[in-house]
């Protein structure tokens, strides 16, 4: 009934704003990691020092600017956190029109209690359609992918992804993960195969079809074809 499909929506709504919080919080994570700099940096500094002197001895001028290990670790966090909001802002209404609130650049807009300015309202005239559940998979997937990757191109460690985790229930289950990615993937899994039955059948209250009606449509006229074939 309505009342249902409206609890349903707004169940998947806050966990959709859930997943993106925890990514954005992630990221925020492994900025601070960058900041901190690593032995590849550190031998990155030194080969461009020892460059500087043997060539000014050699009398030959760089164009490169001098090392300075404090002001480039701060340029490159400053430019990841810009980076990492300007993508979760770009994409905040995506699934509603107020969008998500994803806290401050700091990470403090968040308390244990729950998160500061959440607008966890489904209004009841919004209808998701598919490519908005495609899209926000693909996003936080996609962004996952780059949080790790970047990490990795860097040198550092994953400090998202150096223990256990238990699952607090509220998500169905009690498994334990290996890892934040691996938690991230069960839930999106999840949140994706629940958000498109809740699409469907929103479609259907419209009279509309539904990608997976043609998919159906089209393998019935297979077997129907291959039945044809075999008299």
């Amino acid at each position: 009934n309505a009342n249902d499909l409206a609890h349903r929506h707004r169940y998947l709504f806050n966990e959709a704003s859930s997943l993106t919080r925890s990514l954005y919080r992630k990221c925020l994570r492994s900025i601070r990691v960058l900041s901190r700099g690593n032995e590849k940096d550190e031998k990155e500094f030194l080969a461009r020092e020892r460059f500087e002197s043997e060539g000014g001895k050699a009398g030959r001028i760089s164009m490169a600017p001098p090392v300075n290990r404090k002001n480039e670790l701060q340029s490159r966090t400053t430019y990841y956190r810009s980076f990492a909001r300007e993508n979760f802002d770009g994409h905040f209404g995506l699934l509603s029109r107020h969008g998500f609130y994803i806290g401050e650049e700091d990470g403090h807009g968040f308390d244990s209690g729950g998160e500061k300015g959440t607008n966890d309202e489904t209004p009841s005239d919004l209808m998701w359609r598919e490519e908005q559940i495609d899209q926000f998979v693909y996003l936080i997937r996609s962004g996952e992918e780059k949080r790790r990757w970047i990490l990795n191109d860097y040198g550092f460690d994953d400090p998202c992804n150096d223990c256990f985790g238990v699952s607090d229930g509220r998500h169905g289950d009690d498994r334990r993960y290996d890892g934040w990615s691996s938690e991230l993937e069960h839930r999106l899994d999840s949140f994706e195969k629940e958000a498109n039955l809740l699409v469907k059948t929103m479609y259907r209250q419209h009279g509309w079809n539904h990608s997976s009606d043609f998919k159906e449509e089209w393998l019935d006229d297979e077997e129907f074809s291959d039945d044809e074939g075999d008299k």
